[in-house]
């Protein structure tokens, strides 16, 4: 079963510094959506990917990624939620725009331990050039 989805694409013009330039997340879970755009490195996508590989070596495992600024951040923390090793991503975006834009989303997307892996897969594999992006579905059983 599809828990949620993520799409990441990357905008990298010839005035970012090599490997850098802004990303535009959608997140979604059921009828949950948003959206940020921030400025980050593809390097650090490819890091979180790596370590997500793996993940979890233990029931008290956590992968956290954090990208953005002040105006727009992005968190995502991989955690096992119970001793049995179920596992699930938790979103934390934040748009800290001027009032009526401003929004703060927190919410977490079980998936299968497979499932995670292959969103390491993907991450750690992503070339970010300029148009490129990856889309992640959380899968369940």
């Amino acid at each position: 079963m599809k828990q949620g989805r993520i799409t990441v694409e990357a905008t990298i013009e010839g005035w970012f510094p090599v490997g850098e330039g802004e990303f535009e997340v959608t997140i979604s879970r059921g009828s949950i959506q948003h959206s940020l755009r921030f400025y980050g490195s593809g390097e650090n996508w490819r890091t979180f990917g790596n370590r997500l590989l793996d993940f979890p070596l233990s029931v008290k495992d956590q992968v956290q990624f954090e990208m953005g600024s002040n105006n727009s951040a992005l968190m995502l923390v991989a955690y096992c939620y119970d001793e049995k090793g179920h596992i699930a991503l938790r979103v934390v975006m934040n748009a800290n725009e001027d009032e009526p834009h401003s929004c703060q989303l927190a919410f977490s997307i079980p998936a299968e331990a497979a499932s995670i892996n292959q969103l390491g897969f993907l991450l750690s594999n992503w070339q970010a050039t300029n148009g490129s992006e990856i889309t992640w579905e959380a899968q369940t059983s």
